[in-house]
């Protein structure tokens, strides 16, 4: 849909007329002349307007349907603008003959997205039919945003009209976690050379997973014994097992209202929780594991059952970036029920959530009691407090005041910390940076000890 406004060029041309229209005022006698005059300076602007009309009429722009971004890092969204036999229109002889020399584009940015240039002037080659440009932007926030609207503006043929153009968009910009910190801190792992990253380490045990069965010999332990096949064969018989090669890892992710307070460099737990089940996706491809995906907070949010691949690992990326954190308390128990209902295979499961309350940290400790026989659990929450004389800057009765409270906090967390591990569940505290890489640290050790 075109428009045409008056440009610069027009309003100077009609301000140099307007004394025309003091001819008659001076000399009535002048009346007829000064009308004649007014309506051929009025025939250029007539016949700018009707020769301008369809300037921009065959010229198409696109966008790529799906714009990737990460936040806090530089990007850039193409525009392909088309103004030859390639525009794609139904009506090729609607197409100009020759396209504008130049055209001004402008993108519709959702508030999240910063461009600095958000109108930017092209020169179109006669010899070409496209052309090819972008703008430079920087996503502030991750999450989903639709880009709906593009605007080109061009001048008129004698330079008396601005022609404008809206062309309705449908496309869509995903902007991800960004992860270059933790790339940076974990690069051994994320190195694609051959010989580069982490190593094969020494598989300690036997292994877990069923072999095959052999008759007994002497040396073979008594757990090593199959008793029904003994009975059945009439001689011993001893199970061998083997190293389990593919194993399911799961972040579980909590959305609830803990989450949404602040960590390190003032942003929200949630960001450094979806970053560390990010990572630990990414070493999950690293080591040949499958990866799953659960977020909840009152209820179940999203569940991806563990796949491999790097399809599956961008399907939870994307489902981890539309993650919001949500106003509720976090119910425990229905998220064990689920696990225990949907969950039948031996797992390893990694809980991102905060413990901060007291009592939401007593419901799952009575919840986990329903998983942690069948599942290998393993909880990562914020560290937020720190035992007595762990600070040296103590100045002030405040001082005093809040360190004491943190002395108690932080005893109370080591008693829960005893109560998960009598369970045989590992619970680890640390600063939000810090915990992606001692997520992944955790990982290889379980999987290096095979206590899956």
């Amino acid at each position: 849909m075109s428009s045409l406004v008056p440009a610069q060029l027009l309003l100077i041309y009609v301000a140099v007329l307007l004394p025309l229209g003091l001819l008659p005022v001076i000399n009535p006698a002048l009346t007829p002349a000064a009308v004649v005059l007014g309506l051929l300076a009025l025939v250029p602007i007539a016949v700018d307007f009707l020769l301008s009309r369809q300037r921009l009429q065959g010229i198409a722009f696109q966008v790529p349907p799906v714009i990737r971004l990460s936040a806090g890092r530089a990007g850039d969204i193409q525009v392909t603008v088309s103004y030859g036999a390639n525009t794609g229109a139904k009506n090729p002889a609607r197409s100009p003959a020759r396209p504008p020399t130049w055209i001004t584009v402008g993108l519709d940015f959702p508030p999240t997205i910063i461009c600095d240039q958000e109108i930017i002037t092209l020169a179109l080659s006669q010899d070409h039919e496209q052309a090819l440009f972008s703008f430079p932007v920087l996503a502030k926030e991750r999450g989903r945003f639709a880009l709906t609207l593009l605007m080109a503006a061009t001048r008129s043929r004698f330079g008396f009209w601005e022609i404008r153009q809206e062309t309705k968009l449908d496309a869509e910009i995903r902007v991800y976690p960004n992860l270059q910190l933790e790339q940076k801190k974990l690069a051994s792992l994320f190195m694609p050379q051959r010989g580069a990253g982490i190593q094969p380490r020494r598989q300690v045990g036997q292994g877990r997973e069923f072999e095959k069965l052999r008759e007994y010999l002497p040396g073979d332990s008594l757990d090593m014994i199959h008793w029904k096949a003994t009975a059945k064969r009439q001689h011993p018989m001893s199970k061998l097992y083997q190293v389990e090669r593919i194993q399911e890892v799961y972040a579980v992710v909590d959305a609830a209202r803990l989450s949404g307070q602040p960590g390190a460099e003032q942003e929200q737990r949630l960001e450094s929780f979806i970053r560390t089940a990010l990572v630990i996706g990414m070493a999950a491809r690293q080591q040949g594991d499958l990866f799953g995906l659960l977020t909840f907070h009152h209820q179940i949010g999203s569940f991806m059952r563990a796949k491999g691949g790097a399809g599956h690992f961008n399907l939870c990326r994307d489902q981890l970036s539309l993650l919001e954190m949500q106003r509720v308390s976090p119910d425990f128990r229905e998220l064990a029920i689920f696990i225990r209902n949907k969950l039948k295979k031996r797992a390893l499961l990694i809980f991102m959530t905060s413990l901060d309350d007291p009592v939401l940290a007593e419901e799952l400790l009575t919840s986990i009691e329903l998983i942690c026989r069948q599942h290998l659990v393993v909880i990562m929450t914020p560290n937020t407090t720190q035992p007595l004389f762990a600070d040296e800057q103590v100045s002030t009765v405040d001082d005093i005041r809040r360190n004491l409270v943190g002395h108690f906090q932080d005893q109370d967390m080591r008693t829960l910390e005893r109560a998960f591990h009598r369970l045989g569940v590992t619970m680890l505290r640390s600063e939000a940076p810090a915990l992606a890489g001692l997520a992944v640290q955790q990982y290889l050790s379980v999987k290096s000890r095979q206590l899956l």
